[in-house]
């Protein structure tokens, strides 16, 4: 069984983001399909714990960074994916860039 720690989500995208010399990169999210999950117990922050088995898969999207100086801006070419204010890449980022000290900005765009 997997088990994604908070800590090793952190590390990566600490790398991801102070260790580009590269102001755009993009990436590749594999698709996946949850085989089993377990849910353990509530966090302080709102979020669960799990625990989870999942298989990925040869599709997904293609997740475009440009770091900024400043500010947060999301497009995804599907219009039924929410990515401005509030949403859940948005609030990702603003989670790991308040962790990690970072006072820069990111535009991310998702091709689905």
């Amino acid at each position: 069984m997997i088990e994604l720690h908070q800590d090793a989500v952190l590390a990566y995208a600490d790398r991801m983001m102070n260790s580009f010399t590269k102001s755009k990169f993009s990436l590749f999210a594999p698709a996946k399909v949850n085989l089993g999950l377990k849910i353990l117990g509530k966090r302080p922050d709102g979020y669960h714990e799990i625990r989870s088995l999942f298989v990925p898969l040869s599709i997904g999207d293609r997740i475009d960074f440009e770091v900024l100086k400043g500010g947060w801006a999301g497009t995804c070419d599907h219009s039924d994916v929410p990515m401005g204010e509030g949403s859940l890449v948005e609030r990702g980022f603003r989670y790991a860039a308040r962790r990690l000290g970072f006072d820069g900005g990111l535009s991310v765009r998702i091709e689905k």
